[in-house]
């Protein structure tokens, strides 16, 4: 598959009308890994605050459909630890994607239908992904071209995301205690393999994908 980088257009929850409260970025590499990172934005009067955040592995089933496992989640997971949605061009505008499936609705805390509307991008063949694991599990970084989003389980909750601008990565948003996920991140031209460990303070970061 291609690494994709996901916009979130709208979120509805049948029979209620689309809305979006939230800037969702989800990043997801070539083998599935990703992080969703949703923090609620001007409209909602929480801005700045999580929404849910979420790392875990996309699997691509038949006929459009996915599941996706999560190894940290904000939320507590459905039964089986897994979601599965199906993913089609919106009928509307074929730019966008509509996913369909079944989801924790965050007011009810109940497992409910909902419709996201997602503008996707997909990453040319040569772009670099790179997929960074704590070593005790408890945080995942992703990187998609000049793009990268993470996401950190401590005394709560850390997520940072961050644009390259040709000389250094700039954090544009962070929640939480996020000091340590920038260091972690590699400069574009430096060599990386699987399996390797990068140390940020007391945590080490395992390669897992590159």
């Amino acid at each position: 598959m291609k690494a994709l980088t996901s916009t979130r257009i709208s979120i509805r929850w049948p029979p209620a009308d689309a809305y979006e409260d939230a800037d969702v970025t989800v990043l997801t590499s070539r083998s599935g890994y990703y992080v969703d990172v949703r923090a609620f934005n001007e409209s909602s009067g929480r801005r700045g605050e999580l929404e849910s955040v979420a790392a875990g592995r996309k699997e691509f089933l038949p006929g459009g459909k996915a599941r996706w496992t999560q190894f940290l989640s904000s939320a507590p997971p459905l039964p089986g630890n897994a979601e599965e949605s199906t993913s089609v061009p919106h009928p509307d505008d074929p730019a966008h994607v509509l996913e369909t499936g079944h989801m924790r609705h965050p007011d009810t805390g109940l497992d409910a239908p909902f419709e996201e509307v997602w503008k996707d991008v997909e990453a040319d063949e040569g772009v670099r992904v790179l997929v960074l694991e704590r070593e005790d599990g408890q945080g995942w970084v992703v990187v998609v071209g000049d793009k990268w989003v993470g996401v950190e389980q401590g005394q709560g909750w850390a997520t940072a995301e961050a644009d390259w601008d040709s000389e250094s990565w700039v954090v544009t948003r962070t929640t939480g205690d996020a000091k340590g996920m920038g260091g972690v991140v590699p400069l574009p031209g430096e060599q990386l393999r699987v399996g390797d460990v990068r140390q940020v303070g007391a945590a080490r970061w395992v390669v897992r994908e590159i």
